[in-house]
Protein backbone atom coordinates (compact mmCIF):
# COMPACT_ATOMS: atom_id res chain seq x y z
CA UNK A 1 0.00 0.00 0.00
CA UNK A 2 1.56 4.02 -1.09
CA UNK A 3 0.15 7.04 0.22
CA UNK A 4 0.47 10.11 -1.97
CA UNK A 5 1.67 13.54 -0.97
CA UNK A 6 -1.47 15.19 -0.35
CA UNK A 7 -2.14 18.75 -2.22
CA UNK A 8 -4.99 20.38 0.51
CA UNK A 9 -5.42 20.01 3.64
CA UNK A 10 -6.83 16.17 5.17
CA UNK A 11 -8.37 17.95 7.71
CA UNK A 12 -9.86 21.04 6.37
CA UNK A 13 -9.28 20.75 2.41
CA UNK A 14 -7.48 24.28 2.97
CA UNK A 15 -4.94 25.66 -0.15
CA UNK A 16 -2.04 26.15 -0.06
CA UNK A 17 0.62 23.42 2.04
CA UNK A 18 3.73 24.79 2.88
CA UNK A 19 6.94 22.81 3.46
CA UNK A 20 7.51 22.64 7.49
CA UNK A 21 10.64 20.55 8.41
CA UNK A 22 11.52 19.52 5.20
CA UNK A 23 14.24 17.14 5.90
CA UNK A 24 11.21 15.56 7.77
CA UNK A 25 9.17 15.83 4.99
CA UNK A 26 6.63 17.56 6.72
CA UNK A 27 3.75 20.00 5.48
CA UNK A 28 1.28 22.39 7.46
CA UNK A 29 -2.04 23.85 6.73
CA UNK A 30 -1.86 27.61 6.95
CA UNK A 31 -5.58 27.75 7.66
CA UNK A 32 -5.56 25.26 10.54
CA UNK A 33 -2.45 24.38 11.46
CA UNK A 34 -2.22 20.93 10.99
CA UNK A 35 1.40 19.71 10.41
CA UNK A 36 1.72 16.78 8.36
CA UNK A 37 3.87 13.88 6.99
CA UNK A 38 3.68 14.24 2.72
CA UNK A 39 3.98 12.08 1.74
CA UNK A 40 2.91 9.50 4.52
CA UNK A 41 4.91 5.99 4.53
CA UNK A 42 3.16 2.62 3.63
CA UNK A 43 0.78 0.97 6.22
CA UNK A 44 3.59 -1.83 5.79
CA UNK A 45 6.30 -0.05 6.90
CA UNK A 46 4.82 1.15 10.44
CA UNK A 47 3.74 -2.08 10.55
CA UNK A 48 7.31 -3.22 10.21
CA UNK A 49 7.73 -0.69 13.11
CA UNK A 50 5.43 -1.79 15.42
CA UNK A 51 5.97 -5.71 14.75
CA UNK A 52 9.66 -5.27 15.70
CA UNK A 53 9.08 -3.09 18.89
CA UNK A 54 5.95 -5.45 20.40
CA UNK A 55 8.75 -8.14 20.22
CA UNK A 56 10.68 -6.57 23.01
CA UNK A 57 8.44 -3.76 24.01
CA UNK A 58 10.27 -3.42 27.38
CA UNK A 59 12.98 -1.73 25.26
CA UNK A 60 10.39 0.36 23.21
CA UNK A 61 8.85 2.37 25.59
CA UNK A 62 7.96 4.84 22.81
CA UNK A 63 6.42 2.56 20.13
CA UNK A 64 4.66 0.52 22.70
CA UNK A 65 3.36 2.78 24.93
CA UNK A 66 5.18 5.27 27.13
CA UNK A 67 2.77 5.28 30.32
CA UNK A 68 4.19 4.62 33.42
CA UNK A 69 2.28 3.29 36.14
CA UNK A 70 3.37 6.31 38.27
CA UNK A 71 2.03 8.82 35.35
CA UNK A 72 -1.16 6.48 34.83
CA UNK A 73 -2.05 7.10 38.53
CA UNK A 74 -1.45 10.91 37.92
CA UNK A 75 -3.21 10.97 34.49
CA UNK A 76 -6.47 8.92 36.76
CA UNK A 77 -6.64 11.49 39.49
CA UNK A 78 -6.45 14.77 37.35
CA UNK A 79 -8.69 12.88 34.89
CA UNK A 80 -11.05 12.24 37.74
CA UNK A 81 -10.45 15.93 38.99
CA UNK A 82 -11.66 17.32 36.06
CA UNK A 83 -14.50 15.43 35.59
CA UNK A 84 -15.55 15.91 39.09
CA UNK A 85 -15.74 12.64 40.20
CA UNK A 86 -14.14 10.71 42.95
CA UNK A 87 -13.82 7.36 41.37
CA UNK A 88 -15.41 5.60 37.98
CA UNK A 89 -17.32 3.23 40.15
CA UNK A 90 -20.64 1.64 37.54
CA UNK A 91 -18.30 3.56 34.44
CA UNK A 92 -17.73 1.95 31.63
CA UNK A 93 -14.46 3.35 30.03
CA UNK A 94 -12.91 2.15 26.76
CA UNK A 95 -8.53 2.36 26.69
CA UNK A 96 -8.40 3.56 22.39
CA UNK A 97 -3.99 2.56 22.35
CA UNK A 98 -4.15 0.76 25.46
CA UNK A 99 0.46 0.39 24.84
CA UNK A 100 1.08 -1.81 27.88
CA UNK A 101 -1.80 -1.72 30.00
CA UNK A 102 -1.01 1.23 33.08
CA UNK A 103 -3.94 3.24 32.05
CA UNK A 104 -5.97 -0.01 32.20
CA UNK A 105 -5.14 -1.05 35.20
CA UNK A 106 -5.06 2.20 37.42
CA UNK A 107 -8.56 2.65 36.34
CA UNK A 108 -9.68 -0.92 36.75
CA UNK A 109 -8.25 0.31 40.78
CA UNK A 110 -10.64 3.10 41.05
CA UNK A 111 -13.40 1.25 40.11
CA UNK A 112 -14.02 1.32 35.95
CA UNK A 113 -15.25 -1.63 33.78
CA UNK A 114 -11.85 -1.05 31.13
CA UNK A 115 -11.71 -2.49 27.68
CA UNK A 116 -8.51 -2.20 25.55
CA UNK A 117 -7.73 -1.53 21.91
CA UNK A 118 -4.40 -2.41 21.00
CA UNK A 119 -3.18 -3.24 17.58
CA UNK A 120 0.21 -5.14 18.41
CA UNK A 121 -0.38 -5.60 21.86
CA UNK A 122 -3.83 -7.03 22.53
CA UNK A 123 -2.68 -10.37 23.51
CA UNK A 124 -0.01 -9.28 26.03
CA UNK A 125 -2.90 -7.02 27.35
CA UNK A 126 -4.65 -10.63 27.58
CA UNK A 127 -2.45 -12.41 29.16
CA UNK A 128 -2.52 -9.54 31.77
CA UNK A 129 -6.17 -10.21 32.29
CA UNK A 130 -7.58 -7.40 30.75
CA UNK A 131 -10.55 -7.58 27.84
CA UNK A 132 -8.75 -6.54 24.82
CA UNK A 133 -8.66 -6.36 21.10
CA UNK A 134 -6.79 -5.49 18.00
CA UNK A 135 -9.17 -2.99 16.23
CA UNK A 136 -12.32 -0.81 17.05
CA UNK A 137 -14.42 -3.11 14.53
CA UNK A 138 -13.83 -6.07 16.91
CA UNK A 139 -15.44 -3.96 19.99
CA UNK A 140 -19.04 -5.14 20.81
CA UNK A 141 -19.88 -2.70 22.96
CA UNK A 142 -21.73 0.69 21.39
CA UNK A 143 -22.60 2.76 24.56
CA UNK A 144 -19.13 3.32 26.92
CA UNK A 145 -19.60 6.15 29.38
CA UNK A 146 -16.07 7.43 28.42
CA UNK A 147 -13.35 7.32 25.96
CA UNK A 148 -9.16 7.76 26.50
CA UNK A 149 -6.66 7.92 23.95
CA UNK A 150 -3.53 8.86 25.20
CA UNK A 151 -0.28 9.70 22.66
CA UNK A 152 -2.12 7.48 19.92
CA UNK A 153 -3.82 10.59 17.68
CA UNK A 154 -0.26 11.38 16.23
CA UNK A 155 0.43 7.94 15.13
CA UNK A 156 -2.68 7.43 12.97
CA UNK A 157 -2.90 8.34 9.13
CA UNK A 158 -6.70 9.33 9.55
CA UNK A 159 -7.10 10.15 13.05
CA UNK A 160 -10.59 12.70 12.39
CA UNK A 161 -11.99 9.50 10.99
CA UNK A 162 -10.90 7.80 13.94
CA UNK A 163 -12.67 10.02 16.41
CA UNK A 164 -15.59 10.35 14.34
CA UNK A 165 -15.93 6.24 14.93
CA UNK A 166 -14.93 6.90 18.56
CA UNK A 167 -17.74 9.28 18.82
CA UNK A 168 -20.45 6.59 17.62
CA UNK A 169 -19.80 4.36 20.34
CA UNK A 170 -20.03 7.08 23.54
CA UNK A 171 -23.28 7.34 24.82
CA UNK A 172 -24.91 10.71 25.35
CA UNK A 173 -23.56 12.91 27.26
CA UNK A 174 -20.27 10.84 27.31
CA UNK A 175 -16.73 12.04 27.08
CA UNK A 176 -13.72 11.38 25.45
CA UNK A 177 -10.02 12.56 26.95
CA UNK A 178 -7.41 13.15 24.09
CA UNK A 179 -3.80 13.76 24.85
CA UNK A 180 -0.76 14.41 21.89
CA UNK A 181 2.03 16.02 21.44
CA UNK A 182 1.76 20.06 21.17
CA UNK A 183 2.81 21.68 17.37
CA UNK A 184 2.09 24.76 19.25
CA UNK A 185 4.44 24.44 22.26
CA UNK A 186 7.55 25.94 22.96
CA UNK A 187 9.83 23.20 22.42
CA UNK A 188 8.07 22.57 18.63
CA UNK A 189 8.36 26.12 18.14
CA UNK A 190 11.84 26.41 19.20
CA UNK A 191 13.50 23.32 18.07
CA UNK A 192 11.72 22.96 14.85
CA UNK A 193 13.62 20.05 12.83
CA UNK A 194 14.56 18.45 15.87
CA UNK A 195 12.24 18.56 18.16
CA UNK A 196 12.18 14.83 19.60
CA UNK A 197 8.40 14.12 18.10
CA UNK A 198 8.77 15.23 15.24
CA UNK A 199 11.91 12.72 15.09
CA UNK A 200 9.84 9.67 15.34
CA UNK A 201 9.20 7.88 12.27
CA UNK A 202 5.80 6.55 14.21
CA UNK A 203 4.68 10.05 14.23
CA UNK A 204 2.42 10.75 11.28
CA UNK A 205 0.28 14.03 12.39
CA UNK A 206 0.45 17.03 15.12
CA UNK A 207 -2.04 19.63 16.15
CA UNK A 208 -1.73 22.86 17.77
CA UNK A 209 -4.91 23.82 19.78
CA UNK A 210 -6.78 25.94 16.60
CA UNK A 211 -6.63 22.26 14.91
CA UNK A 212 -7.48 19.55 17.39
CA UNK A 213 -10.39 21.62 18.39
CA UNK A 214 -11.33 22.25 14.66
CA UNK A 215 -11.31 18.29 14.52
CA UNK A 216 -13.58 17.51 17.63
CA UNK A 217 -16.10 19.96 15.97
CA UNK A 218 -16.12 18.09 12.38
CA UNK A 219 -16.18 14.76 14.60
CA UNK A 220 -19.18 15.87 16.38
CA UNK A 221 -18.27 16.95 20.04
CA UNK A 222 -20.13 19.71 20.78
CA UNK A 223 -18.39 20.63 24.02
CA UNK A 224 -14.54 21.10 23.82
CA UNK A 225 -12.34 21.90 27.19
CA UNK A 226 -8.56 22.45 27.20
CA UNK A 227 -7.12 20.72 30.32
CA UNK A 228 -4.10 22.88 31.52
CA UNK A 229 -2.51 19.71 34.05
CA UNK A 230 0.33 20.64 36.12
CA UNK A 231 2.07 17.16 35.11
CA UNK A 232 5.77 16.55 37.41
CA UNK A 233 7.96 15.02 34.64
CA UNK A 234 11.36 15.76 36.43
CA UNK A 235 12.79 15.59 39.86
CA UNK A 236 14.31 18.76 39.56
CA UNK A 237 12.21 21.72 41.21
CA UNK A 238 13.76 24.16 39.46
CA UNK A 239 12.75 22.51 35.64
CA UNK A 240 8.96 21.35 37.47
CA UNK A 241 8.69 24.88 38.00
CA UNK A 242 9.25 26.15 34.64
CA UNK A 243 7.07 23.06 33.07
CA UNK A 244 4.53 24.19 35.41
CA UNK A 245 4.63 27.47 33.89
CA UNK A 246 4.39 26.52 30.18
CA UNK A 247 1.50 23.65 31.38
CA UNK A 248 -0.38 26.73 32.49
CA UNK A 249 0.35 28.87 29.72
CA UNK A 250 -0.65 26.51 26.75
CA UNK A 251 2.81 26.19 25.60
CA UNK A 252 4.27 22.95 27.17
CA UNK A 253 5.04 19.56 24.86
CA UNK A 254 1.19 17.87 25.11
CA UNK A 255 -2.31 18.78 24.21
CA UNK A 256 -4.53 17.88 26.87
CA UNK A 257 -8.67 17.80 25.95
CA UNK A 258 -12.30 16.62 27.39
CA UNK A 259 -14.56 16.69 24.44
CA UNK A 260 -18.48 15.70 25.36
CA UNK A 261 -20.86 14.16 23.25
CA UNK A 262 -24.14 15.67 23.27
Amino acid sequence: MSYRSNVSCPLCQAQPLIAYWPNLKFSKCTSCGLVFRNPMPSYEELQALYEHSWKHPEHHQEETGGTTLELARTYTRKLLSSLGRSDFSGTKVLDFGAGRGMMLRVLSEVGACVIGVEPFGFEKLKKQGFQAYQSLEEVADKDFDGIITIDVIEHLFNPWATLRELHKILKPGGWIHVATPNVGGLNAKFSQENWGEARKAGHLVFFDSRSIELMFQKCGFSRIKRLHWKIRYTRSPFKSIFHYALQYAGWDGELRYLAWKM
